[in-house]
């Protein structure tokens, strides 16, 4: 009686132990989902150069050729250092997330069903068709199906559990890097946001002399009116997908983080495990689904 309750005590402390691989499951790919969506945004620092820094000047117009109306076509200077400089600083985005899906991927394969769910029913059914080898083999249809259907119970219980202490391990020892990471990507799409807000002042500054000149035609102005608040729509809208991208990476920083801070002190339980997973999975497909609406 005593090794039963020994027995019983030790399935309860390790289910309770065990994480949770469809939930991580579940979570990974969310994460790597959201984290995509950097790849698809049509802002960067080397398109913010390009656009708003070289062509600053295109849409200035001196006093000579207002008064002469003779329009010369701008002249755009191409700093190359600084365009390199903000190619290697969309490199660095892109490295940082980049390295975040990697992990995530490799969260979402380890944890994939299709790596334990071994399906023998096939091979259980032709065995089952061919009497002489059952015969041979002294073994009856029934033990097949027998075999068949303990199959996936025994595989699933044996990589499960591999796998169940393989992410505890992977999840605990990596936090220290994936917080970094994260951190660092946060800080870098932060700048890029505020780059947004320059972009906005610079574009202001483009049109306001051409909108404010009493020499120049109204229904110019009118289009270029219109031009201005297309563009500044558009900024408002890529400063708020870059925030929203933000919120996601620092909302997969303190999921990871959190998880991990409670496997490495065994102080959650497979039940909050499943719902602290779920939690931060809902919070982030939400916020993946608001980015994929403002990247339409």
């Amino acid at each position: 009686m005593k090794k039963n309750f020994v027995l019983l005590g030790a399935i309860i402390v390790l289910t309770q132990s065990c994480l949770n691989l469809k939930e991580i499951n579940t979570f990974a790919n969310t994460s790597d989902a959201t984290l995509k969506t950097l790849d698809e945004r049509n802002y960067s620092f080397t398109s913010s150069y390009i656009k708003y820094t070289i062509s600053q000047t295109a849409l200035g117009v001196t006093p000579q050729e207002t008064s002469s109306n003779r329009f010369l076509p701008p002249t755009l200077k191409q700093d190359n250092a600084a365009l390199k400089i903000n190619q290697e600083a969309d490199r660095v985005i892109s490295l940082l997330a980049n390295s975040l899906q990697a992990y995530l991927q490799g969260i979402a394969k380890l944890s994939a069903p299709d790596l334990v769910n071994y399906d023998f029913s096939k091979v259980g059914e032709n065995l089952k068709g061919n009497s002489q080898a059952l015969g041979l083999s002294k073994v009856s249809a029934a033990d097949v199906d027998a075999g068949v259907k303990i199959s996936k119970v025994l595989t699933d219980g044996i990589m499960s559990r591999y796998r169940e202490k393989k992410l505890r391990g992977v999840m605990i020892d990596y936090n220290t890097d994936f917080q970094a990471t994260a951190k660092a990507l946060a800080t870098a799409l932060d700048a890029l946001n505020e780059n947004v807000r320059r972009d906005s002042a610079a574009l202001f500054s483009r049109y306001a002399g051409v909108l404010g000149n009493p020499d120049l035609p109204m229904t110019a102005k009118l289009q270029w009116r219109q031009d201005y608040t297309s563009e500044l729509t558009e900024l408002i809208k890529k400063r708020t997908t870059i925030q929203r991208q933000i919120q996601a990476v620092e909302q997969l920083r303190t999921a990871h983080g959190e998880i991990a801070s409670k496997l490495a002190t065994n102080k959650l339980t497979s039940k909050e495990v499943i719902a602290s997973l779920k939690q931060h999975s809902g919070e982030l497909k939400s916020l993946f689904s608001s980015i994929q609406q403002l990247l339409k």
